[in-house]
Protein backbone atom coordinates (compact mmCIF):
# COMPACT_ATOMS: atom_id res chain seq x y z
CA UNK A 1 0.00 0.00 0.00
CA UNK A 2 1.15 3.28 -0.56
CA UNK A 3 -0.09 7.18 -1.06
CA UNK A 4 0.73 9.51 -4.27
CA UNK A 5 0.03 12.85 -3.77
CA UNK A 6 -0.11 16.05 -6.26
CA UNK A 7 -0.84 19.59 -6.58
CA UNK A 8 -3.97 18.13 -8.47
CA UNK A 9 -6.07 15.85 -10.21
CA UNK A 10 -8.50 15.31 -13.21
CA UNK A 11 -10.48 11.96 -12.20
CA UNK A 12 -11.65 11.37 -16.01
CA UNK A 13 -14.94 12.12 -15.67
CA UNK A 14 -15.02 15.41 -17.31
CA UNK A 15 -15.43 17.88 -14.51
CA UNK A 16 -13.93 16.65 -11.24
CA UNK A 17 -10.92 18.50 -10.42
CA UNK A 18 -9.17 17.74 -7.21
CA UNK A 19 -6.22 20.55 -5.86
CA UNK A 20 -4.61 18.55 -3.54
CA UNK A 21 -4.74 15.18 -4.65
CA UNK A 22 -4.22 11.87 -2.38
CA UNK A 23 -4.60 8.85 -4.15
CA UNK A 24 -4.05 5.52 -2.17
CA UNK A 25 -2.64 2.52 -4.13
CA UNK A 26 -3.36 -1.21 -2.78
CA UNK A 27 -1.63 -3.79 -5.30
CA UNK A 28 -3.20 -3.18 -8.47
CA UNK A 29 -6.22 -1.19 -7.57
CA UNK A 30 -7.12 2.41 -6.54
CA UNK A 31 -8.12 2.30 -3.28
CA UNK A 32 -7.80 6.12 -1.92
CA UNK A 33 -8.87 9.19 -3.95
CA UNK A 34 -9.95 12.75 -1.94
CA UNK A 35 -8.11 16.01 -2.04
CA UNK A 36 -7.96 15.48 2.11
CA UNK A 37 -4.95 13.86 3.34
CA UNK A 38 -5.86 10.15 4.55
CA UNK A 39 -5.30 10.04 8.55
CA UNK A 40 -2.93 7.33 8.07
CA UNK A 41 -0.48 8.01 4.91
CA UNK A 42 2.49 8.20 7.42
CA UNK A 43 1.88 4.38 7.68
CA UNK A 44 2.60 3.60 4.48
CA UNK A 45 5.09 4.53 1.54
CA UNK A 46 4.51 8.49 0.26
CA UNK A 47 5.36 9.68 -3.11
CA UNK A 48 5.08 13.66 -3.52
CA UNK A 49 4.80 14.71 -6.96
CA UNK A 50 4.45 18.10 -6.40
CA UNK A 51 3.79 20.56 -9.54
CA UNK A 52 1.90 17.96 -11.81
CA UNK A 53 -1.75 16.86 -12.33
CA UNK A 54 -2.89 13.15 -12.03
CA UNK A 55 -4.73 11.66 -14.50
CA UNK A 56 -5.98 8.07 -14.99
CA UNK A 57 -3.81 5.91 -17.72
CA UNK A 58 -4.51 7.73 -21.40
CA UNK A 59 -6.45 5.06 -23.55
CA UNK A 60 -4.78 4.64 -27.50
CA UNK A 61 -7.93 3.29 -29.09
CA UNK A 62 -6.54 3.34 -32.55
CA UNK A 63 -2.66 2.78 -33.32
CA UNK A 64 -0.18 0.35 -35.54
CA UNK A 65 2.42 0.12 -32.90
CA UNK A 66 5.00 -1.40 -34.72
CA UNK A 67 4.97 1.50 -37.15
CA UNK A 68 5.76 4.70 -34.51
CA UNK A 69 9.83 4.48 -36.13
CA UNK A 70 7.72 6.67 -39.27
CA UNK A 71 6.41 9.33 -36.89
CA UNK A 72 9.44 9.36 -34.74
CA UNK A 73 12.70 9.51 -36.82
CA UNK A 74 11.75 11.47 -40.05
CA UNK A 75 14.31 11.25 -42.56
CA UNK A 76 15.07 12.88 -45.48
CA UNK A 77 12.62 10.70 -47.48
CA UNK A 78 8.95 11.17 -47.49
CA UNK A 79 7.03 8.81 -45.19
CA UNK A 80 4.71 7.16 -47.73
CA UNK A 81 8.55 5.87 -48.93
CA UNK A 82 9.69 5.53 -45.83
CA UNK A 83 6.61 3.13 -44.46
CA UNK A 84 6.93 0.98 -48.39
CA UNK A 85 10.21 0.07 -46.72
CA UNK A 86 9.45 -0.83 -43.58
CA UNK A 87 7.00 -2.58 -44.10
CA UNK A 88 8.72 -5.30 -47.03
CA UNK A 89 11.19 -5.79 -43.42
CA UNK A 90 10.74 -9.21 -41.68
CA UNK A 91 7.94 -9.50 -39.08
CA UNK A 92 10.95 -10.14 -36.07
CA UNK A 93 12.36 -6.82 -37.20
CA UNK A 94 8.78 -5.32 -37.10
CA UNK A 95 8.24 -6.82 -33.47
CA UNK A 96 11.38 -5.87 -32.13
CA UNK A 97 10.27 -2.24 -33.13
CA UNK A 98 7.04 -2.65 -31.47
CA UNK A 99 8.61 -3.68 -28.31
CA UNK A 100 10.49 -0.11 -28.07
CA UNK A 101 7.53 1.88 -28.83
CA UNK A 102 5.21 0.31 -26.20
CA UNK A 103 7.76 0.91 -23.62
CA UNK A 104 8.15 4.68 -25.26
CA UNK A 105 4.19 4.88 -25.42
CA UNK A 106 4.10 4.59 -20.99
CA UNK A 107 6.10 7.72 -21.44
CA UNK A 108 3.40 9.52 -22.88
CA UNK A 109 0.94 8.31 -20.28
CA UNK A 110 -0.35 5.59 -22.41
CA UNK A 111 -1.21 2.07 -20.29
CA UNK A 112 -3.83 0.94 -22.89
CA UNK A 113 -3.77 0.29 -26.52
CA UNK A 114 -6.28 -1.12 -29.31
CA UNK A 115 -3.71 -2.27 -32.07
CA UNK A 116 -5.10 -2.33 -35.58
CA UNK A 117 -2.29 -4.75 -37.20
CA UNK A 118 -0.74 -4.10 -40.68
CA UNK A 119 2.14 -5.73 -39.11
CA UNK A 120 0.95 -9.42 -40.06
CA UNK A 121 0.58 -11.11 -36.09
CA UNK A 122 3.16 -9.16 -34.56
CA UNK A 123 0.75 -7.35 -31.71
CA UNK A 124 -0.86 -10.84 -30.94
CA UNK A 125 2.81 -11.98 -29.79
CA UNK A 126 3.81 -8.47 -28.36
CA UNK A 127 0.26 -8.24 -26.49
CA UNK A 128 1.28 -12.01 -24.79
CA UNK A 129 4.93 -10.80 -23.89
CA UNK A 130 3.80 -7.92 -22.03
CA UNK A 131 0.80 -10.23 -20.28
CA UNK A 132 3.94 -12.98 -19.78
CA UNK A 133 6.16 -9.92 -17.84
CA UNK A 134 8.97 -10.62 -21.08
CA UNK A 135 7.93 -6.97 -22.20
CA UNK A 136 7.08 -3.55 -20.16
CA UNK A 137 4.33 -2.18 -21.73
CA UNK A 138 0.38 -1.22 -21.73
CA UNK A 139 -2.13 -3.58 -22.29
CA UNK A 140 -3.47 -4.38 -25.72
CA UNK A 141 -6.07 -5.51 -27.79
CA UNK A 142 -5.31 -6.55 -30.65
CA UNK A 143 -7.12 -7.67 -34.15
CA UNK A 144 -4.50 -9.41 -36.08
CA UNK A 145 -5.02 -8.66 -39.35
CA UNK A 146 -8.21 -6.38 -40.91
CA UNK A 147 -10.11 -7.93 -43.33
CA UNK A 148 -10.39 -5.64 -46.50
CA UNK A 149 -11.84 -6.77 -50.19
CA UNK A 150 -9.19 -7.93 -52.78
CA UNK A 151 -6.88 -5.35 -54.03
CA UNK A 152 -8.83 -2.63 -51.21
CA UNK A 153 -7.36 -0.26 -48.37
CA UNK A 154 -4.08 -1.01 -47.51
CA UNK A 155 -4.35 -4.79 -49.03
CA UNK A 156 -0.49 -5.39 -48.92
CA UNK A 157 -0.68 -5.93 -45.53
CA UNK A 158 -4.45 -6.83 -44.54
CA UNK A 159 -5.90 -9.89 -44.82
CA UNK A 160 -8.08 -10.42 -48.47
CA UNK A 161 -11.57 -11.77 -48.77
CA UNK A 162 -14.01 -11.41 -51.12
CA UNK A 163 -18.35 -12.43 -50.97
CA UNK A 164 -19.70 -14.08 -48.08
CA UNK A 165 -17.84 -17.09 -47.68
CA UNK A 166 -14.77 -15.61 -48.26
CA UNK A 167 -15.53 -13.12 -45.10
CA UNK A 168 -16.67 -16.01 -43.11
CA UNK A 169 -13.48 -17.81 -43.63
CA UNK A 170 -11.60 -14.95 -43.42
CA UNK A 171 -12.98 -13.81 -40.18
CA UNK A 172 -12.69 -17.41 -38.80
CA UNK A 173 -8.27 -17.20 -39.20
CA UNK A 174 -8.11 -14.13 -37.70
CA UNK A 175 -10.02 -15.44 -34.41
CA UNK A 176 -7.90 -18.41 -34.45
CA UNK A 177 -4.99 -16.44 -34.72
CA UNK A 178 -5.61 -14.56 -31.47
CA UNK A 179 -7.97 -11.49 -32.18
CA UNK A 180 -9.44 -9.41 -29.67
CA UNK A 181 -11.57 -7.74 -31.82
CA UNK A 182 -11.96 -7.65 -35.90
CA UNK A 183 -11.63 -4.92 -38.25
CA UNK A 184 -13.22 -4.79 -41.42
CA UNK A 185 -11.53 -1.98 -44.19
CA UNK A 186 -15.19 -0.77 -45.59
CA UNK A 187 -14.12 2.02 -47.47
CA UNK A 188 -10.88 3.74 -49.55
CA UNK A 189 -9.01 5.90 -47.51
CA UNK A 190 -5.44 8.46 -47.81
CA UNK A 191 -2.79 5.81 -48.02
CA UNK A 192 -2.55 6.62 -52.14
CA UNK A 193 -4.71 9.25 -51.96
CA UNK A 194 -5.60 10.76 -55.07
CA UNK A 195 -5.12 7.69 -56.67
CA UNK A 196 -7.02 5.75 -53.82
CA UNK A 197 -10.65 7.89 -53.59
CA UNK A 198 -11.46 7.26 -49.88
CA UNK A 199 -15.20 8.29 -50.95
CA UNK A 200 -16.09 4.98 -52.04
CA UNK A 201 -17.11 1.58 -49.97
CA UNK A 202 -14.96 -1.41 -50.72
CA UNK A 203 -17.25 -3.91 -49.20
CA UNK A 204 -20.47 -5.06 -49.40
CA UNK A 205 -23.48 -5.10 -47.14
CA UNK A 206 -23.55 -9.16 -47.28
CA UNK A 207 -20.28 -9.45 -46.68
CA UNK A 208 -19.92 -7.05 -43.38
CA UNK A 209 -23.15 -8.83 -41.79
CA UNK A 210 -21.82 -12.33 -42.52
CA UNK A 211 -18.03 -11.29 -40.84
CA UNK A 212 -19.95 -9.61 -38.27
CA UNK A 213 -22.01 -12.21 -37.38
CA UNK A 214 -19.73 -14.61 -37.03
CA UNK A 215 -17.38 -12.55 -34.67
CA UNK A 216 -20.27 -12.10 -32.29
CA UNK A 217 -20.96 -15.20 -32.73
CA UNK A 218 -17.32 -15.64 -30.82
CA UNK A 219 -18.04 -13.24 -28.73
CA UNK A 220 -15.38 -10.53 -30.29
CA UNK A 221 -16.39 -6.96 -30.81
CA UNK A 222 -15.82 -5.79 -34.21
CA UNK A 223 -15.08 -1.90 -35.78
CA UNK A 224 -14.68 -0.37 -39.28
CA UNK A 225 -12.00 1.32 -41.21
CA UNK A 226 -14.69 4.07 -43.25
CA UNK A 227 -14.63 7.49 -44.28
CA UNK A 228 -18.02 8.04 -46.69
CA UNK A 229 -21.56 8.08 -45.74
CA UNK A 230 -22.91 5.38 -48.09
CA UNK A 231 -20.60 2.93 -46.10
CA UNK A 232 -21.07 4.37 -42.93
CA UNK A 233 -24.58 3.46 -43.37
CA UNK A 234 -23.69 0.19 -44.37
CA UNK A 235 -21.76 -0.55 -41.62
CA UNK A 236 -24.40 0.11 -38.93
CA UNK A 237 -26.98 -1.91 -40.94
CA UNK A 238 -24.27 -4.58 -40.68
CA UNK A 239 -23.99 -4.52 -37.10
CA UNK A 240 -20.70 -3.04 -36.47
CA UNK A 241 -19.82 -1.84 -32.98
CA UNK A 242 -17.24 1.17 -33.09
CA UNK A 243 -16.76 3.63 -36.17
CA UNK A 244 -13.09 4.20 -36.88
CA UNK A 245 -12.54 7.83 -38.80
CA UNK A 246 -15.63 8.90 -40.15
CA UNK A 247 -14.71 11.51 -41.95
CA UNK A 248 -18.11 12.23 -44.02
CA UNK A 249 -20.98 11.60 -41.41
CA UNK A 250 -23.85 14.06 -41.86
CA UNK A 251 -26.66 14.04 -40.09
CA UNK A 252 -28.32 11.21 -41.10
CA UNK A 253 -25.48 8.97 -40.00
CA UNK A 254 -25.50 10.83 -36.15
CA UNK A 255 -28.58 10.27 -35.80
CA UNK A 256 -28.30 6.66 -37.22
CA UNK A 257 -25.35 5.99 -34.66
CA UNK A 258 -27.44 7.50 -31.84
CA UNK A 259 -29.98 4.88 -32.19
CA UNK A 260 -27.63 2.45 -32.59
CA UNK A 261 -25.78 3.53 -29.50
CA UNK A 262 -22.22 3.57 -31.94
CA UNK A 263 -19.36 5.11 -30.49
CA UNK A 264 -16.31 7.17 -33.02
CA UNK A 265 -12.75 6.75 -32.41
CA UNK A 266 -12.12 9.74 -34.77
CA UNK A 267 -8.34 9.31 -35.11
CA UNK A 268 -7.80 13.42 -35.98
CA UNK A 269 -4.33 13.36 -35.91
CA UNK A 270 -2.91 10.32 -37.39
CA UNK A 271 -5.25 11.39 -40.45
CA UNK A 272 -3.32 14.54 -40.79
CA UNK A 273 0.34 13.40 -39.96
CA UNK A 274 1.37 11.73 -42.99
CA UNK A 275 0.71 14.96 -44.55
CA UNK A 276 2.97 17.00 -42.27
CA UNK A 277 6.13 14.66 -41.12
CA UNK A 278 8.68 16.06 -43.32
CA UNK A 279 10.20 15.99 -45.22
CA UNK A 280 6.39 16.05 -46.89
CA UNK A 281 6.52 14.97 -50.44
CA UNK A 282 6.11 17.55 -53.93
CA UNK A 283 3.38 15.07 -54.89
CA UNK A 284 1.77 15.17 -50.99
CA UNK A 285 2.21 19.30 -50.78
CA UNK A 286 0.14 19.64 -54.30
CA UNK A 287 -2.88 17.76 -52.26
CA UNK A 288 -2.85 19.29 -49.10
CA UNK A 289 -5.35 21.90 -50.27
CA UNK A 290 -7.90 19.38 -51.73
CA UNK A 291 -7.75 17.23 -48.60
CA UNK A 292 -8.37 20.06 -46.08
CA UNK A 293 -11.66 20.63 -48.46
CA UNK A 294 -12.36 16.98 -48.65
CA UNK A 295 -11.54 15.39 -45.77
CA UNK A 296 -10.04 17.33 -42.62
CA UNK A 297 -12.69 20.21 -42.56
CA UNK A 298 -15.71 17.98 -42.76
CA UNK A 299 -13.87 15.49 -40.26
CA UNK A 300 -13.84 18.30 -37.95
CA UNK A 301 -17.26 18.94 -38.50
CA UNK A 302 -18.53 15.23 -37.95
CA UNK A 303 -16.41 14.92 -34.79
CA UNK A 304 -18.81 18.28 -33.76
CA UNK A 305 -21.73 17.16 -34.71
CA UNK A 306 -21.27 13.59 -32.26
CA UNK A 307 -19.76 15.16 -29.10
CA UNK A 308 -22.78 17.69 -29.16
CA UNK A 309 -25.59 14.37 -30.10
CA UNK A 310 -23.67 12.37 -26.57
CA UNK A 311 -22.12 10.06 -28.57
CA UNK A 312 -19.01 8.30 -27.38
CA UNK A 313 -15.78 9.90 -28.60
CA UNK A 314 -12.17 7.94 -28.00
CA UNK A 315 -9.08 8.86 -29.41
CA UNK A 316 -6.62 7.05 -31.47
CA UNK A 317 -3.56 8.04 -33.37
CA UNK A 318 -3.29 5.86 -35.86
CA UNK A 319 0.30 5.43 -37.77
CA UNK A 320 0.99 8.82 -37.45
CA UNK A 321 -0.14 10.36 -34.70
CA UNK A 322 0.51 11.31 -30.93
CA UNK A 323 -2.43 10.73 -28.27
CA UNK A 324 -1.64 14.36 -27.12
CA UNK A 325 -2.07 15.82 -30.65
CA UNK A 326 -5.22 13.83 -30.74
CA UNK A 327 -6.55 14.79 -27.43
CA UNK A 328 -6.26 18.78 -28.91
CA UNK A 329 -7.40 18.56 -31.82
CA UNK A 330 -10.81 16.92 -30.17
CA UNK A 331 -10.86 20.29 -27.69
CA UNK A 332 -10.81 22.28 -30.82
CA UNK A 333 -12.91 20.92 -32.88
CA UNK A 334 -15.98 19.95 -30.35
CA UNK A 335 -14.54 23.21 -28.41
CA UNK A 336 -14.20 21.11 -24.78
CA UNK A 337 -12.30 22.33 -22.06
CA UNK A 338 -8.97 20.50 -21.27
CA UNK A 339 -11.02 18.43 -18.20
CA UNK A 340 -13.54 17.53 -20.62
CA UNK A 341 -10.74 16.90 -23.15
CA UNK A 342 -9.33 14.27 -21.05
CA UNK A 343 -12.23 12.50 -20.16
CA UNK A 344 -12.41 11.49 -24.49
CA UNK A 345 -9.10 9.82 -23.41
CA UNK A 346 -9.88 8.09 -20.05
CA UNK A 347 -13.39 7.24 -18.95
CA UNK A 348 -15.04 7.70 -22.39
CA UNK A 349 -12.70 5.27 -24.44
CA UNK A 350 -13.07 3.06 -21.23
CA UNK A 351 -16.45 3.00 -21.69
CA UNK A 352 -16.07 2.31 -25.87
CA UNK A 353 -14.32 -1.20 -24.99
CA UNK A 354 -15.97 -1.86 -22.33
CA UNK A 355 -13.82 -1.97 -19.29
CA UNK A 356 -15.45 -0.60 -16.58
CA UNK A 357 -12.14 -0.96 -14.64
CA UNK A 358 -10.48 1.59 -16.48
CA UNK A 359 -10.50 5.23 -17.03
CA UNK A 360 -11.12 7.36 -13.48
CA UNK A 361 -9.16 8.10 -10.47
CA UNK A 362 -11.91 6.16 -8.66
CA UNK A 363 -11.97 3.62 -5.80
CA UNK A 364 -11.58 0.22 -7.19
CA UNK A 365 -10.43 0.92 -10.40
CA UNK A 366 -7.10 -0.40 -11.79
CA UNK A 367 -4.01 1.77 -10.65
CA UNK A 368 -3.34 2.91 -14.19
CA UNK A 369 -2.40 6.56 -13.36
CA UNK A 370 0.33 9.09 -15.20
CA UNK A 371 1.37 12.40 -13.48
CA UNK A 372 2.14 15.10 -15.90
CA UNK A 373 3.72 18.40 -15.10
CA UNK A 374 2.23 21.20 -14.60
CA UNK A 375 -1.49 22.11 -14.79
CA UNK A 376 -3.62 20.50 -17.51
CA UNK A 377 -7.02 22.02 -16.06
CA UNK A 378 -5.99 25.17 -17.38
CA UNK A 379 -3.95 23.99 -20.27
CA UNK A 380 -3.41 20.52 -22.12
CA UNK A 381 0.39 22.10 -23.15
CA UNK A 382 1.83 19.57 -21.01
CA UNK A 383 -0.10 16.70 -21.71
CA UNK A 384 2.69 15.32 -24.63
CA UNK A 385 5.13 13.69 -21.94
CA UNK A 386 4.91 12.13 -18.43
CA UNK A 387 7.14 12.50 -15.65
CA UNK A 388 5.71 8.92 -13.94
CA UNK A 389 3.09 6.37 -15.08
CA UNK A 390 1.66 3.53 -12.47
CA UNK A 391 0.61 0.82 -14.59
CA UNK A 392 -1.18 -1.87 -12.33
CA UNK A 393 0.24 0.30 -9.37
CA UNK A 394 3.21 -0.48 -10.15
CA UNK A 395 6.02 2.88 -10.93
CA UNK A 396 7.19 2.20 -14.35
CA UNK A 397 8.92 5.52 -15.72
Amino acid sequence: MFYIKADRGITGDGKTVLAPVYVGVDGDTITYVSDQQPASIQQFDFVDMGDTTLTPGLLNLHDHVNRKILRDHPTDLPVTVRSKEFMSNSKEYMLLHGVKNVRDMLGEGVTFIRDFGLGGYTAVTLKRGIQEGLVIGPEMMVCGRPLCMTGGHCHKNAHEVDGVDGMIRGVREELKEGADFIKFMASGGLDQFPREDPKYPELTLEELKAGIGVAHDAGRPTTAHVYPKEAILRIIQAGIDCVEHGVMMDDECIDEMVKHNLPLVPTMTGMRGAYFIPPVSEARMKTRALLETRIWQPHNESVRKAVEAGLLVGTGTDSYGRLSDEIRLIAQAANRTPVQAIEHATSTSAKIIGRGDLGLLKEGRHANIAAFPGDLSKSLDTIDRAVQVWLHGKAVL
